[in-house]
């Protein structure tokens, strides 16, 4: 037979005491997990009985359940002093970023004019490159009519030298 908790009463029968005797050397738990005690507690959503913390005084919590220490605070509070080292913490930080920031900015700008100085001395070097390529191929044309002229014959009849790519306008001749 078992206990039931919510019997204040007479026994039930025989075993009724060596029942009691047992369940003295029970510990019962709580919802929150905290031993209640042998004489103790009560189940959730049911009255305090004589043995259960807080009953003495009456006072009783939510659900009914005893009112213990601490049952009004739920979380941990920081004091306020971390709050300020923190935001002290946080403001060095930012702070250094800043700077660091500033920093960057600087060399992002001087590497920029570095880059515009390289493209025009690139774009200089192309041009000179440019202008050499061209002599140099009017230089080969020049070298070319030279060796004809050192080829040909000298007995025999004027012949007009060969007209070469340069030579030759680029427009077609009318009809």
């Amino acid at each position: 037979m078992g206990i039931d908790s919510n019997f204040s009463g007479d026994d039930r029968g025989p075993a009724g005491a060596a029942d009691k005797a047992a369940a003295a050397g029970l510990k019962l738990v709580s919802e929150r997990g905290a031993p209640m005690g042998a004489a103790g507690g009560t189940a959730p959503g049911v009255p305090g009985t004589a043995g259960a913390p807080g009953a003495a005084k009456g006072t009783t919590g939510p659900a009914g359940a005893p009112a213990g220490r601490g049952e009004g605070k739920t979380s941990r509070q920081l004091p306020l002093w971390m709050f300020g080292v923190l935001f002290v913490l946080f403001l060095l930080g930012y702070g250094y970023q800043t700077h660091h920031a500033s920093r960057l900015e600087a060399e992002v700008l001087r590497l920029e004019e570095s880059l515009a100085k390289a493209e025009s001395r690139l774009e200089s070097h192309r041009t000179h490159l440019l202008e050499i390529r061209t002599g140099v191929h009017d230089l080969s044309a020049r070298l070319e009519s030279l060796r004809v002229l050192i080829d040909r014959d000298p007995t025999a009849e004027a012949q007009k030298p060969p007209t070469t790519a340069l030579d030759t306008p680029s427009t077609p001749e009318k009809p």
